[in-house]
């Protein structure tokens, strides 16, 4: 209330935390007067300051002041905000809810961008515990991230900074390879136009196409060139480079996709093509190249140098090579000749021609022999045409026909008849590219033993025992009577004779094998019923 003349009001208030103010002026000439001040800061202690002022022409004069104190009402800022799940393209939190403030406000802003999102979320359920996930995100980016309890109006926001995963960058661009010197390579490419992250790196790789040799280097995401020494002259060299991002704190490097080129390393004198051969077969091959390039010289033709047949000069880019050796490794070396310089340095590749029949196996005989077997054995043929990938061996003979292979130089027929003869045939084979390839045959005939050694034998040990077994019975069948007279018996009467030639027909048969017995000497026909 003021006590002089006055033309209106001030009012200003500070928050006391961090100095924030806030004022207002009012132009009532009453003694009695309200002010609204909008202090902005929820749940915030204000020290505020009102006073009158009065207009003297120009000049303003201020009342003394009058303070007091205020503290604001409101919602305050959610409780227990934890981030629970982190991708590369969302963020995932929760907290505690708030009952008095049952809805939620969430404000997501990319960190040196103008990406905002907002979502008022107005359902979230009847939990203690309030999960929200915010979606749509980019790899490897920072965010501001908001989240407010709301009622009938928000409340004070828990700020969070946080960040997406990293992703795989796309691919580079513009990636180019060039040569000086000779051997020293510049590599130059353009950054990928989505990296999906900082770009920690790129990883490049050279494999030299001759030897399959693989070399790689690593440049920092900054870079956008690089060089090597590659140390090979008059090379084919295959290269490619991929962009990553290294995952936190794993330490997980995510490689986007590769782009590739192709590069020559020089020497002194022309570029030598690459050959290849082709067509391979037991006397022949076909030589085939591409047309090389040099960007220092006009090659116009190529020399073709075959080992153990000589030098070729030729305008085209093929050479058929005949009368060559089955089996045999030859080098065919390839260069390029320009009028400035003649023909340089070639290249070279090697290969080795088809197998061919063998010739026929040495010395086939039949080593061993039984009544029902034949053991074969064989020497190698002096004419290989090849590693001798096996032999086989045929067997023919009554009503009999066998056939077996074998990589050995001997191999057993059995369960073969005895006494019979047999037409035994054995041929080498080698196995071509395309084919078998099979050499003429070794003949032989051999026959079986008509019966076993070892039954001979037999036969003999059981005639000469069933012989002594014989000659003892009769023996002791003849020696009986005069054994038996000579412990007390008395010599048979003619009647007794008679009851034995009619009762015991056994006797009989004693008498015919020993006539000079006991029974005295009869003839042959009383022996007869």
């Amino acid at each position: 209330v003021a006590s002089v003349p006055y033309d209106g009001y001030a009012l200003q208030c500070t928050e006391k935390k961090f100095g924030s103010v806030k004022s207002t002026e009012t132009l009532q000439a009453q003694k009695h007067a309200d002010i609204t001040l909008d202090l902005e800061e929820q749940l915030a202690e204000f020290f505020c300051a009102v006073w009158a002022f009065a207009y003297n022409g120009t000049a303003r004069n201020n009342g003394t002041t009058d303070t007091f104190s205020v503290k604001t009402n409101g919602i305050g800022p959610p409780k227990h905000v934890t981030l629970i799940e982190r991708t590369a393209m969302s963020l995932a939190y929760s907290w505690a809810k708030d009952r008095n403030a049952p809805k939620c406000r969430v404000v997501v802003v990319a960190i040196g961008a103008s990406d905002v999102i907002q979502d008022d979320c107005s359902s979230m359920g009847d939990e203690e515990i309030v999960r929200y996930n915010i979606t749509g995100l980019t790899p490897g980016r920072g965010y501001n991230v908001s989240i407010e309890n709301c009622a009938e109006y928000c409340g004070i926001a828990t700020v969070i900074d946080d960040h997406t995963n990293v992703a795989a960058p796309s691919v580079v661009t513009n990636f180019t390879a060039s040569v000086t010197g000779f051997v020293n390579v510049t590599f130059t490419w353009e950054k990928p136009a989505v990296p999906n992250g900082p770009i920690d790196g790129y990883l490049i790789r050279i494999v030299n196409e001759d030897n399959n040799v693989t070399t790689e280097i690593l440049a920092d995401g900054l870079s956008t060139d690089a060089t090597i020494v590659v140390g090979s002259e008059f090379t084919y060299f295959r290269c490619s480079i991929t962009a990553y991002n290294v995952r936190k704190p794993e330490g997980e490097k995510i490689f986007g996709p590769e782009t590739s080129t192709s590069f020559e390393s020089l020497g002194s004198g022309p570029f030598p093509p690459h050959p290849t051969v082709r067509g391979i077969q037991e006397t022949d091959a076909v030589v085939y190249w591409e047309k090389a390039e040099d960007p220092r010289y006009n090659i116009t033709s190529y020399k073709v140098y075959v080992e153990t047949k000589g030098s070729f000069a030729n305008t085209h880019t093929m050479l058929n090579v005949s009368h060559l050796n089955p089996w045999t490794r030859y080098v065919v070396n390839v260069s390029s000749c320009a009028q400035e310089t003649g023909c340089g340095e070639g290249r070279s590749i090697s290969f080795r021609t088809d197998v061919a029949a063998p010739s026929k196996p040495l010395w086939l005989t039949a080593a061993s022999v039984s009544f029902e077997w034949i053991y074969l054995e064989w020497e190698r043929p002096n004419v290989p045409n090849g590693p001798i990938n096996g032999y086989n061996v045929s067997l023919t003979g009554k009503n009999v026909s066998f056939q077996a292979v074998t990589t050995a130089l001997s191999y057993n027929v059995s369960q073969l008849r005895p006494g019979t003869l047999y037409s035994v045939s054995v041929y080498a084979f080698n196995y071509g590219f395309n084919d078998e390839k099979r050499g003429p045959g070794a003949m032989l005939a051999a026959s079986t033993s008509s019966v076993a050694k070892g039954t001979h034998v037999l036969f003999l040990v059981m005639g000469v025992a069933m012989f002594a077994i014989t000659t003892s019975a009769v023996a002791a069948f003849c020696l009986w009577p005069h054994v038996a007279s000579g412990i007390g018996k008395k010599p048979p009467t003619e009647q007794d004779e008679t009851e034995l030639h009619t009762i015991k027909p056994w006797m009989r048969i004693r008498r015919k094998l020993c006539p000079s017995g006991v029974f005295g000497e009869d003839n042959e026909e009383n022996l007869v019923d």
